[in-house]
């Protein structure tokens, strides 16, 4: 599990560093801006990465040479997810820092809006791979890539929606203020989604 871990965390770094760059960058920008979009855009790059490791692997045949080392397919597909949580913690760091920062400039920082902005975070970057990765594993990466894309425009278009009709006002996103049940529906569904994968993958004829 931990070469499977290693594998994808290097892969990223080479593949898709731009998008670390791009997140770190505009976060920051947010500080001044108070930009919705400045906020989530980041959040949208960051959890396309499990479902774009699978592209890889999979156009890279690695699945096939993969069959031949100690580890289950269980484990593949539960790499995967464990990186999406590895990308998570990173990344709400670096919104709770910018936001904490544009709020405290603004005279407006409060802990409870902190929070719920860094809960709905959480959500958004685990909601997609929760969506995608199932559909990669039942039909492959190649299949689902535009199920992938249609998921992720109509994340940005709501965001880019809901940004122009509250005047990027983050904290006026729909979500239950000093609740913890919206992350916990979120992350029972992102569970299940690894169950779901897992079985999907399992029973896939990789020849």
């Amino acid at each position: 599990m931990k070469g499977l871990l290693l594998k994808d965390i290097y892969q990223m770094w080479k593949y898709y560093k731009i998008y670390y760059i791009l997140a770190i960058v505009m976060e920051i920008a947010s500080i001044w801006a108070h930009n919705m979009f400045l906020v989530v855009y980041p959040l949208m790059l960051m959890c396309m990465l499990p479902s774009n490791m699978q592209i890889i692997d999979e156009s890279g045949k690695w699945e096939l040479y993969c069959g031949t080392l100690p580890c289950t397919r269980k484990q593949v597909v539960t790499g995967k997810y464990l990186i999406g949580l590895i990308i998570a913690f990173p990344v709400l760091a670096l919104v709770a820092i910018c936001q904490s920062l544009q709020m405290d400039l603004a005279g407006r920082f409060s802990w409870g809006d902190l929070k719920d902005v860094v809960m709905i975070c959480l959500e958004m970057i685990l909601l997609m791979p929760a969506i995608s990765l199932p559909l990669m594993f039942k039909f492959g990466a190649t299949k689902s890539k535009v199920v992938q894309f249609v998921v992720l425009g109509g994340f940005i278009g709501v965001v880019v929606a809901w940004s122009l009709l509250m005047d990027h006002d983050f904290s006026s996103l729909p979500v239950l203020k000093g609740s913890v049940l919206p992350v916990l529906v979120i992350l029972v569904v992102y569970l299940l989604s690894w169950r779901l994968s897992v079985r999907f993958y399992e029973k896939r004829d990789l020849g």
